[in-house]
């Protein structure tokens, strides 16, 4: 009798790992053939991210200043240029935390653009917040239709459009 028990729980494990082999094999051709509908020409690359991170550190005059951005997806392209690679990062569910000498700014948009090789990174759509130093004292809230932040010189460059903001006093 237990040997009757022991097969068939041998069997029973045997047609789980089965099963689920299947189950994989059906899953992953599914994937792959959505992945394969999506894709641009044959001259461009694709990947999807979920939940990345990306902090960026520069220093100037002895100090570590820091740019921490999260989002929520992204998918990043990359194809042949004029004379370069160009690669480009579509951003979802953006939040950026920048560091500057006097102020921290911190920024949320539903989306944004990274581009990689000018080291350029485009909000568009965004809730800015600005801070005293290292401080939480907020001495500015506002919109704009797009902030760009420049990324490559040995200071970070900040530039926001149609920007309306409402000013705290101290």
């Amino acid at each position: 009798m237990r040997r009757f028990d022991r097969n068939r729980k041998v069997s029973y494990i045997i047609l789980g790992a089965v099963c689920a082999t299947l189950l994989g094999l059906f899953c992953f051709n599914l994937r792959y053939r959505e992945l394969s509908l999506s894709v641009a020409p044959e001259s461009v690359s694709n990947q999807w991210r979920e939940q990345g991170v990306k902090d960026i550190w520069l220093a100037k005059e002895g100090k570590r200043l820091h740019t921490h951005i999260e989002t929520e997806s992204s998918s990043a392209s990359v194809f042949p240029g004029k004379e370069r690679f160009e690669v480009v990062e579509n951003m979802r569910g953006v939040r950026c935390f920048m560091e500057d000498e006097e102020t921290n700014r911190y920024m949320e948009a539903n989306e944004a653009a990274y581009f990689y090789g000018d080291q350029q990174l485009h909000i568009y759509n965004v809730m800015l917040t600005m801070y005293r130093g290292q401080s939480e004292d907020v001495f500015l809230k506002g919109f704009a239709k797009q902030a760009v932040l420049q990324l490559g010189n040995k200071q970070p460059d900040f530039t926001a459009v149609d920007f309306q903001a409402q000013v705290f006093s101290p």
